[in-house]
């Protein structure tokens, strides 16, 4: 794997975590393989710490994907299995079906009796 540089960022309040690194890698596929093998080898302990990985996304994009909060919220609720895909798509399952939104009004309660929003489990 290349990396191009990396650092720490500085903060003053840690809350127990680990202080965040940032690299920048010089191939895509370093990249991909980062956080596909720190879900393979899970968990990542330093000392006694729990190491976690997560994507660096847009401002954008990271609001798009806060606008599901609410409705991932109310799917769990109900026991209906959902995972946002990248970058900001909801994907839902209610038993074998599977349904893509690329938008919270799509998955939102609307006059579609079909919407995440308005199906129970088992339905």
């Amino acid at each position: 794997m290349d990396l191009e540089r990396g650092h720490r960022i500085y903060s003053e309040n840690h809350n127990g975590y680990p202080r965040t690194v940032i690299f920048k890698c010089l191939r895509y596929s370093s990249r991909v393989a980062i956080p596909r093998e720190a879900l393979r080898v899970r968990p990542i302990m330093y000392a006694v710490k729990l190491l976690r990985f997560f994507a660096d996304y847009s401002k954008h994009t990271v609001q798009r994907r806060k606008s599901f909060n609410e409705v991932r919220y109310k799917l769990n609720k109900k026991g209906i299995t959902n995972f946002l895909l990248h970058p900001a798509t909801l994907k839902v399952t209610i038993g074998k079906e599977i349904m893509l939104f690329s938008s919270v009004e799509e998955a939102g309660p609307n006059d579609r009796a079909d919407t995440p929003m308005t199906t129970s489990p088992g339905e």
